[in-house]
C-alpha cells in the first residue's frame, strides 16, 4: 500500500522565501519612499515602481500553481494558500499603512539636534543666506542636493531643510524663529500644497508648482 507523497510544510517552500522577499522589499520601497526619489528621481522611481510589479506578478503566478499542486497527489492544500494570499495582501497593505509619515517622523527626530544646530549658526551669522549647501557635518539634515534655504517674511525668518526636491516642487521641515507658520507666499511662484506643525518653531511643508 503506497502513502500519498507529502510536501514540506509551506514555509519550507522556495515561493514562500521569494514572495516574504518581495513583500519585504516593497515595504522598505514604501518606507524610503522619499530617499529613493531623491536618489532616483521623479523620472526612474516609476521604473523601479514596475520592475517590483513585475515581481510580485511572478509571485503570483508562482504562488497559483505552489496552491494548484497540491491537488493531484491529494495533499489537503491547508497552507499552500499563504503566499497566495500573502502575495495579494502586501500591495494593498504597503499602499494602506503610513510608511512615509513614519519615516518622516523617524527623520524629523532622529536630526533634530543637528538641525537646530544649523538654525544656531545661521542665526548667529556663521553660516550662509538664501540657499547654500550645508557642511559635510550637517548634510544629512537636509536631502536632495544637501543643501538649505533661508527665507524672510515680515520680520520673521525660516530655514527650510528639504526632505525632497523635484522638478515642480519640494518638501521639507521649516523652522519658524518666531513661530509663525509659513504663509502661502513664502516660496514666490510656487503654491503650498500642505503645511501643518510638528512641534513649536517646527513644520512640514509641501510645495508645488
Amino acid at each position: 500500500m503506497t502513502h500519498p507523497m507529502k510536501h514540506p510544510p509551506y514555509w519550507q517552500s522556495p515561493v514562500f522565501g521569494y514572495v516574504v522577499l518581495v513583500s519585504l522589499s516593497i515595504l522598505l520601497t514604501r518606507f524610503f519612499h522619499l530617499v529613493l526619489l531623491n536618489w532616483l528621481t521623479l523620472f526612474l522611481l516609476p521604473l523601479f515602481w514596475l520592475l517590483l510589479l513585475g515581481l510580485v506578478a511572478i509571485g503570483l503566478i508562482w504562488s497559483i500553481g505552489f496552491y494548484l499542486s497540491a491537488a493531484p497527489i491529494g495533499q489537503h492544500r491547508g497552507g499552500r494558500s499563504v503566499p497566495l494570499m500573502l502575495q495579494i495582501a502586501i500591495v494593498p497593505i504597503a499602499l494602506g499603512l503610513p510608511l512615509e509619515q513614519l519615516w518622516l517622523t523617524y527623520n524629523f527626530h532622529r536630526y533634530l539636534p543637528a538641525r537646530q544646530q544649523v538654525v544656531e549658526l545661521i542665526e548667529t551669522n556663521r553660516l550662509g543666506s538664501g540657499m547654500f549647501a550645508l557642511p559635510d557635518v550637517y548634510r544629512a539634515t537636509s536631502m536632495g542636493g544637501r543643501e538649505v534655504q533661508v527665507l524672510s517674511w515680515q520680520g520673521n525668518s525660516y530655514v527650510l531643510f528639504f526632505t525632497m526636491q523635484i522638478f515642480g516642487g519640494a518638501a521639507g521641515f521649516i523652522y519658524s524663529e518666531n513661530d509663525i507658520p509659513p504663509p502661502d507666499a513664502l516660496f514666490a511662484g510656487y503654491q503650498m500644497v500642505q503645511k501643518r506643525p510638528i512641534q513649536p518653531h517646527w513644520y512640514y511643508i509641501q510645495i508645488g508648482d
